[in-house]
Formats: C-alpha cells, structure tokens, sequence
C-alpha cells in the first residue's frame, strides 16, 4: 500500500516513475481504480443533493395547493370549485388540470397560456392530464406507469410528495448507490478505452507492452487527473469535464511516463559505458607500466 502511494507522489515530480506501477499487484491497483470511481460518485453526489434539497422544499410547499380531484379509470376528474394546479418554481413543475387531454391539438385546441405553462421549464415536472400522466427530467420525458393507482386522487399524491420530503435520507443513500455503480460503469468503460488507445506507443517502443500492463499503467496515472477534474467540477458551477479531456491528459502523461523513462535508461547506458571506457584505460594503463618494467630488467 505504501509503494503505492509513493509512486503516485513520485509521479507528479516525473512522470517516469508511473512505469513502476507495471510491476505493482493487482489489488493495490483495484484500491487506486476504486479511489477513482469514489471521486466521480462524490462529485456526481454533491452536485445534485442541493437541486434534490430544493425539489424537497418545493414538493413541500405544492402540498398546499394541490385541488381536490380522483382519477377513476385513468380519467382525471378535479371536484367542482376546485382549480386546475399550475405550480412552477426554479426546481420544480406541478400540473394537474382535467381541461387537457392526449387528443386536443397542441398548437391550435390548448390556449396560449396554458400551452406556455404546459412547457418543461423545470430539472424536474409533474404532469396529470385528464387521460395521461408524465414525468419530466430534464428534456426526458417519462410516462409515470400505473399513475392512476399511484396519483388515484389528491391524498395519494399528497403522500407521494410527502414520502419524498420525509425519507429525504434514504432517497438520498439510493441515489448515492444508484451514482456509485453508475461511476464504476463509467470509470471502467474509460479506463479500458485509454488503455487500447495507449497501444500505438508500442509502436515507439522496442518492447511492446501487453494490455494488462497499459491497464495498470492507466489506471495510476488516471487518477491525479479524476481527483483534479472532479474537484473542478465541484468547485466550478458548470464545469463538466468530458472523456476526451481524460483521455488527453491521461494519454500526454503516459507518453511523458515513457519518453523520460526512455531517457532514464539512455543515462544509465551512458554511464556504464564512461565506466566501461575507464576501466579499458586504467587496464591499458597498468599494461603499458608492467611492459616497461619488464624492458628495464
């Protein structure tokens, strides 16, 4: 374990010394590649809890305004003196109105202001027509399955809203499970990818290095540059670092990790052969003395 994280310390002052990770066991390498895919979960987590924070306060505050209405056989029926629910907020959209329906023309049968609010304008909609119910997430639009079980009238949907205040910890914990397989899947379908990239240096290279090598070596070297990108996007709203850029940072840090190992080895060479040439010469030395010794006898 300690090897380990010598080398990655090392490597951030020479990049050469990525290469020792070749000859590194495969369960310290599963400890870096995890360390990795904890950082993507992390990041993904932190960036979504404060949007899941305020779709909480505002499902909370819509509890209030939700009409009186029973969806009987998929058909939604809101009591008489009640108003359709047209709630908008930052974070969320509510729609519950028995004046619209799958059929009526979008552009020409729904007037103007109710086609405007009928728009996702939200990370996260409800929507419960006379005949259809839909989530939206984002530009994704889902149909909610069995809505009309689900959503059967305001109480029901009332406690919908209410679970997802009151059970905000284990929403929460789901989420974070749901992002930390999603990271490794992601993590791994990278890793893999850089690693056959980083077969062309064979080319360069006067002895080829297998794939599991580059895996290993991917893997070491990939994860400064996750740590760095992640924490970019947690500290830079907007920030998304795509695969490419992963994929360039990583692969310019092992073509460094070879060409300065390269040049490592050339000094050693070097020096052996300046030893070498210093031993010919002392040897060459002492011929000539023990020669004119023997001339002198």
């Amino acid at each position: 374990m300690k090897k380990i994280f010598n080398l990655l310390k090392l490597g951030l002052k020479n990049p050469r010394y990525y290469i020792e990770s070749i000859n590194v066991p495969w369960k310290y390498i599963h400890l870096v590649a995890f360390g990795s895919i904890l950082a993507m979960t992390l990041a993904m987590f932190v960036n979504i809890i404060p949007v899941f924070s305020q779709i909480s306060d505002d499902f909370s505050n819509a509890v209030e305004y939700i009409p009186e209405y029973s969806l009987s056989e998929g058909t939604l029926n809101i009591a008489e003196g009640e108003k359709p629910l047209y709630y908008q907020s930052d974070s969320v959209q509510i729609v519950i109105d028995d004046s619209i329906n799958t059929e009526m023309g979008f552009e020409t049968e729904i007037p103007a202001e109710q086609r405007e609010m009928l728009m996702p304008s939200s990370p996260f909609g409800i929507f419960i027509i006379e005949d259809y119910a839909f989530l939206t997430v984002g530009e994704v639009v889902q149909e909610i399955p069995g809505y009309d079980y689900l959503f059967a009238n305001n109480h029901r949907f009332e406690l919908f809203l209410n679970y997802i205040v009151e059970e905000s910890f284990s929403i929460n914990t789901m989420m974070f499970l749901v992002m930390l397989v999603t990271a490794f899947f992601v993590y791994w379908f990278q890793i893999i990818l850089i690693s056959i990239m980083a077969g062309f240096f064979n080319v360069r290279l006067t002895r080829a290095i297998n794939f599991k090598a580059r895996l290993k070596l991917t893997v070491v070297i990939s994860f400064v540059p996750i740590l760095l990108l992640e924490l970019m996007s947690i500290l830079i709203p907007g920030f998304v670092a795509t695969q490419f850029t992963l994929a360039a940072i990583t692969l310019f840090l092992l073509y460094l990790a070879f060409k300065n190992h390269t040049k490592f080895i050339h000094t050693i060479m070097n020096s052996l052969d300046d030893i070498d040439t210093i031993d010919l010469n002392f040897k060459d030395d002492t011929d000539s003395q023990d020669n004119d010794d023997d001339e002198e006898k």
